[in-house]
């Protein structure tokens, strides 16, 4: 994950303080959170935040995305699955 975080910085500048989603999936409570956050060039950054508002980083996978919403790729499956048949 820091290697495509490092690209990601890269590509953009500090200076215009972007906001980007800070995506959390909680195995604790089967959730998934979302937190508008600043760019900042340290992960441990995050890290802290997501200890501070209570996740346990143990129990968590977390990522940044550019994107507001989830993505719905369930009418875009590329192989049948035994959920659902035939979908393609």
């Amino acid at each position: 994950m820091l290697g495509h975080y490092k690209n990601y910085l890269k590509s953009k500048t500090m200076e215009n303080k972007e906001t980007v989603y800070l995506w959390v999936l909680d195995y604790n409570d089967k959730a998934t959170y979302k937190y508008a956050v600043a760019i900042r060039e340290n992960p441990n950054d995050y890290r802290k935040m997501l200890r501070d508002v209570g996740h346990d980083l143990a129990k968590i996978e977390w990522m940044l995305s550019p994107y507001y919403e989830a993505i719905n790729a369930s009418n875009d499956m590329r192989v049948d699955d035994v959920c659902r048949p035939h979908t393609k």
